[in-house]
């Protein structure tokens, strides 16, 4: 455990000292081509890497010197040259149902897509990345003995993100730089930070509470802490993922049955208990909280407007959008508003590098973009995903896998592959690590020597 915490404050240095230096960043993220070459079983350590150095905070680093977009499309394709050449696993079979999806939202954009071009670069880009963080997972071995090890990697990461956040908490100009209420770290915006960070912690709740044996005092102050760090950044969508993360452990606890399961119904009946004792105590004081907290308003509002007011117009369009195309869509990577499209970046050619959108809600945008037909396909993806990280046989890995996928209720990054969404698909492919027991992985070869 010292070494852990040890590695720990290594990891909290070096981000800290990367997040201050402003080309720092850039030149770390350009030397990740060399990782899947040198060093294929950490090449998924380099995408992660990766996608926390894009949403850098501006306030401490300031811009890159250099268009992101390029870089990021040049890295992320020496990634999938040298991952493919340096990997000699399988890739799961389910795999093939994302690939089809993409298929089918590439067929019907040029049906709907306002933008051609747009919809189907969107779709290269989120195949050519996804896939590589599947490549770049299976290089990490298979069976319990690698998810072990994939564990050890996310409580170092836990730990070194948790403890250089800490520091930030109070230094307000730029741990609050945004907009002085809501908790960003050394995050470019809270609401980003929440996402990348909540499903580290609803995995290490449920590591603490219910994978392990026995819980000791260390893990609760850290769940406390980590929770606590989730609530500062005053985020409905990070506590979210906590939460239903968290009762994702339960129920795959339950599922096992035994003493997984009796653990699971410890830790259960044991939040339950701090929760009450804390509302007795607190009283009033901890309800209007909560109220303010849910609706993110003074007044003590619990009216399901006033919870959405915040993203209620980009629901509304959404799901007009929807109704309005409930078969194929409006066109994949295609704005709610068609007057919003807005090209901010152009690479060689006229091709466009960046079409930034925003959505309410990543389960709306799919309905809203690729349909009926597209979201059918999709959920059988995500269905046969999430059977994967239950077999893994780790209620922390499920919760890992549950918390990536619910910060989609309240922020849309599973079909965008910025910094956030990056870290969500590896989130997820990490969790399922162990769920492909050695002689089980699938079909899908790679080249094989």
């Amino acid at each position: 455990m010292i070494a852990t915490w040890i590695i720990s404050g290594a990891l909290a240095a070096t981000i800290l000292l990367l997040v201050v230096t402003p080309v720092l960043p850039t030149i770390v993220s350009a030397t990740m081509v060399l990782v899947p070459l040198l060093a294929p079983a950490m090449t998924a350590f380099g995408l992660v890497a990766i996608g926390w150095l894009r949403v850098k905070n501006p306030a401490i680093a300031g811009p890159d010197p250099y268009p992101v977009e390029i870089g990021w499309l040049v890295v992320l394709s020496a990634l999938v040259g040298g991952a493919l050449l340096a990997s000699r696993r399988r890739l799961p079979g389910y795999l093939v149902w994302f690939w089809l999806y993409i298929a089918l939202v590439m067929v019907s954009a040029m049906f709907t897509s306002q933008v051609l071009l747009i919809s189907l670069m969107k779709a290269a880009v989120l195949v050519t990345g996804v896939t590589t963080v599947f490549i770049a997972v299976s290089a990490l071995g298979e069976g319990q003995a690698a998810a072990e090890r994939v564990g050890r990697i996310l409580e170092i990461t836990f730990l070194g993100v948790t403890l250089a956040s800490l520091p930030l908490l109070a230094w307000p100009s730029v741990g609050f730089a945004l907009n002085s209420t809501g908790f960003q770290s050394f995050v470019s915006q809270p609401q980003a930070f929440a996402v990348i960070y909540s499903p580290l912690v609803a995995w290490y709740v449920a590591y603490a509470l219910v994978d392990r044996r026995r819980a000791d005092l260390q893990g609760l102050l850290l769940c406390v802490v980590g929770v606590a760090v989730v609530l500062a950044t005053d985020s409905r969508t990070g506590l979210l993922a906590v939460i239903l993360g968290l009762l994702a452990a339960i129920i795959a606890s339950a599922l096992r049955g035994g003493r997984a399961a009796r653990r699971g119904l410890a830790a259960l009946f044991g939040i339950v208990a701090v929760v009450v004792a804390v509302v007795t105590l607190a009283g009033g004081t901890a309800v209007d909280w909560l109220v303010t907290f849910v609706v993110k308003s003074d007044e003590a509002d619990l009216s399901v407007e006033s919870a959405l007011s915040s993203r209620a117009l980009l629901l509304e369009l959404g799901w007009a959008n929807f109704q309005q195309n409930p078969v194929l869509g409006i066109g994949f990577g295609m704005p709610s508003l068609p007057s919003a499209l807005s090209v901010a970046a152009v690479g060689p050619m006229g091709i466009p590098l960046s079409v930034p959108i925003e959505k309410g809600n990543g389960f709306l945008q799919v309905l809203e973009e690729t349909g009926v037909v597209g979201a059918s396909v999709l959920l059988v993806f995500l269905f046969r995903f999430a059977g994967a990280a239950l077999r893994s046989g780790s209620a922390a890995m499920f919760a890992l896998w549950v918390g990536a996928i619910a910060v989609n209720m309240g922020e849309a990054v599973l079909m965008s592959l910025g910094g956030v969404g990056l870290l969500t698909w590896l989130y997820m492919a990490l969790s399922t690590v162990g769920g492909n027991q050695p002689g089980q992985p699938g079909w899908l070869v790679l080249w094989r020597a």
